[in-house]
């Protein structure tokens, strides 16, 4: 297997993210020979101007990061926004409003990932949510709103610090997983730091991992290999 495939590199949890950060991320993504890279949106152009189609790189930028307590008419015109902007964009990373849906609003929720993935158009749309403040059956029925939906993908966790959503246990990866059934990506996230969670992940079934520390881990499995 060839970790870097399965990774999602990302700067998106960091509080600094200035060009030195992003050119960083770019050329640890270059040299480990990721397929992604996840920047919010100040950092498309310089992104755009580090990358060639032939990298073979995708673009992916996080909208609404990291708490998505916005109305869907707002995250809709951010992304109206975005696509009038000249840059490339690949794929989208939407946080939804996982407090509204927690609060009970289930058909919110649901009307809400239909909106985003309408307003994207031809690009397709992971949604970022918090599986670890979900019940099994909450899981299921935003597994069932998203695959209704036609996301791309589902992200477990925005994984920001400081943040007082826990980390998602294996176990709630594993539950989640198991409800996504295979009608969309399932991409891991959640304090993966070293190569040990990032293969609990994988393990549990994820398609691919988000993660800042995509460089260092592959660097660690090298070692181990």
């Amino acid at each position: 297997m060839k970790y870097a495939d399965k990774m999602e590199f990302s700067n998106i949890q960091l509080y600094e993210v200035g060009d030195m950060q992003l050119e960083n991320l770019v050329l640890k993504a270059l040299r480990a020979g990721a397929n992604t890279v996840v920047v919010g949106p100040s950092g498309l152009p310089l992104v755009n101007s580090l990358l060639k189609p032939e990298d073979g790189v995708r673009i992916d930028c996080a909208l609404s990061y990291p708490s998505g307590a916005y109305l869907t008419f707002q995250k809709v015109q951010e992304i109206e926004d975005m696509l009038a902007e000249p840059v490339h964009i690949d794929e989208f990373y939407i946080v939804m409003q996982v407090g509204t849906y927690l609060s009970g609003h289930s058909d919110m929720m649901r009307e809400e990932l239909k909106s985003l993935v309408a307003a994207a158009g031809a690009i397709p749309v992971k949604i970022v949510t918090e599986i670890s403040a979900f019940s099994k059956e909450q899981m299921k029925e935003v597994c069932d709103a998203a695959a209704e939906a036609k996301v791309k993908g589902m992200v477990i966790s925005a994984d920001f610090k400081p943040y007082d959503i826990p980390e998602p246990t294996i176990e709630q990866v594993k539950d989640f997983v198991e409800a996504a059934a295979g009608r969309f990506e399932v991409i891991g996230a959640g304090n993966v730091a070293e190569a040990g969670r990032f293969l609990d992940m994988l393990n549990a079934g994820v398609t691919r991992v988000n993660t800042p520390a995509g460089f260092e881990i592959l660097k660690e499995l090298n070692k181990e290999a």
